[in-house]
């Protein structure tokens, strides 16, 4: 139990810090880009962000769920993690290129 502690509690510290890191840098950014700029730089934000969303194609759940299953409930142990793991990298290449 004391592990589970011990992993919650720098999970938790490091959602704090990266919500604290982002306030800051925003305020500093929108700062120096003035409140037009500040807007054009928060659409093109969620624009980028909705796109993602949809060329994710539903590969993060995909690999997760594959490295889950158990090995012996694999029909054909020629499903080689490395080969799935390198895959899924290749779709994220192509899919950061487009």
């Amino acid at each position: 139990m004391k592990k589970y502690v011990y992993n919650a509690t720098w999970i938790f510290a490091e959602k704090i810090a990266r919500v604290i890191i982002t306030f800051i840098t925003f305020a500093f950014i929108s700062r120096q880009l003035g409140p037009a700029d500040t807007g054009i730089l928060s659409f093109s934000q969620s624009l980028v962000i909705m796109l993602l969303c949809v060329t994710n194609l539903g590969l993060d759940s995909i690999l997760i769920s594959e490295f889950s299953n158990d090995k012996s409930e694999r029909l054909n142990e020629n499903k080689n993690e490395d080969f799935i793991y390198s895959t899924y990298r290749v779709w994220r290449l192509r899919r950061a290129v487009v």
